[in-house]
């Protein structure tokens, strides 16, 4: 069968899929954002890989048709860094890499990294893709797949591109699903520390009628996931927790680390109000420092 016809049969088995799959997943009511990002070695810079890339935008929105059969919300990379360029002050942490900035700030849940490699051996082409899930704010690896098309003897880069898709499988969808139905049902991981930079005070001191690490914890409580808090630090001037869950939506809305730490601050204030706290994150990790 010509590398023609199976693209045929592709698009008629996607859009019957995407409008079954769609069907079953719009009665759940949150379904994860994708970024898919163009690999690069650490020496090399995005904008140079973004216009080496062949026909980058064509790829890119080929892969993303493959996670829409899944519904999820795909967003532009490319848009999204070139807004960074222009402002600066959006790259928030030095320490954290460009693309998981530029995902953060897009509210992306998940980056998939995508990689090719163009085949040509005369008479016969073909494309091999690649392909990287990690969750956004954690960096953590979620799933990951690759894929080879079918040999042709066409210019278009876009066909053995969806071809490679087309013998991809769904086996990287399931497993990105189960994850992240995992995650709806169980929220996001968050690490907090507190930090005391006030000499006066301890974690063991009453703070407006109760010990100050308890207060922490309560309020930890409150703002979690099924009210899910693991902590694993306390000491005189650190309390920390290693697994806070946040939730992935709230009243009926799409929530995320922004939204946390706002209500963070808000129910520190408000439960200890004799007390100032100065809050930070970098992605997941948040840096309580009371003063």
């Amino acid at each position: 069968m010509t590398l023609i016809r199976y693209l045929v049969i592709y698009y008629i088995m996607f859009l019957l899929t995407l409008n079954i799959v769609q069907g079953q997943i719009n009665k759940k009511a949150v379904q994860p954002s994708i970024m898919v990002v163009p690999f690069k070695k650490q020496t090399e810079k995005f904008i140079d890989k973004i216009e080496e890339l062949k026909a980058f935008r064509s790829a890119i929105a080929k892969v993303d048709e493959y996670f829409l059969t899944r519904n999820y919300r795909t967003l532009d990379f490319v848009a999204n860094y070139e807004l960074m360029q222009q402002d600066q002050a959006k790259l928030f942490d030095l320490n954290i890499p460009i693309d998981q900035q530029i995902a953060m700030n897009a509210n992306a849940d998940i980056m998939v990294y995508f990689d090719s490699e163009y085949k040509n051996s005369g008479s016969e082409r073909y494309v091999n893709i690649y392909l990287k899930a990690i969750d956004a704010s954690t960096a953590q690896v979620m799933s990951s797949a690759e894929a080879r098309s079918n040999t042709g003897n066409f210019d278009d880069f876009s066909l053995y591109i969806t071809s490679a898709i087309m013998n991809l499988g769904d086996n990287m969808l399931n497993t990105l699903q189960l994850q992240f139905d995992d995650i709806k049902e169980n929220g996001k991981p968050t690490r907090i520390v507190f930090d005391i930079s006030n000499a006066s005070i301890t974690m063991g001191d009453i703070v407006n009628g109760d010990v100050l690490s308890d207060k922490i914890y309560q309020v930890l409580e409150n703002l979690a996931h099924n009210n899910y808090v693991r902590c694993n630090t306390n000491m005189d001037k650190r309390y920390g927790c290693d697994d806070v869950r946040m939730p992935l939506e709230k009243d009926n809305k799409r929530y995320n680390i922004n939204y946390f730490v706002r209500d963070l601050r808000i129910n520190l204030a408000l439960s200890m109000p004799s007390l100032k706290f100065k809050i930070s994150n970098t992605g997941a990790n948040i840096r309580v420092v009371i003063q």
